[in-house]
């Protein structure tokens, strides 16, 4: 999967693209969309577990991950189970 966001700065233009890549696991019979969604679910659970989440009430995902520490945890975990999510940023003008 490949997410792109173009955001405009003052004098230039950033581009950040994501990159998620998985495969089947044949150890476990996991399918790659079980374990993207599942582990990143976990993630979460486990992000409140351990550290704890200052926001109240309902909490999507891309809120979540707009907090760095919190997005960096959720990217931690994931390599963790070898899910690949690669960053690269371009910048323009």
């Amino acid at each position: 999967m490949l997410i792109r966001l173009k955001i405009r700065e003052q004098d230039h233009v950033k581009e950040i693209a994501y990159s998620l890549y998985d495969e089947y696991d044949a150890a476990t019979d996991l399918s790659s969309m079980a374990r993207t969604t599942g582990f990143t679910c976990t993630a979460a659970a486990s992000l409140l577990l351990e550290k704890g989440i200052s926001s109240k009430g309902i909490l999507p995902p891309e809120l979540l991950a707009s907090e760095p520490d919190s997005f960096q945890y959720i990217r931690d975990y994931l390599a963790d189970h070898r899910i690949q999510l690669v960053c690269k940023e371009t910048y323009w003008g």
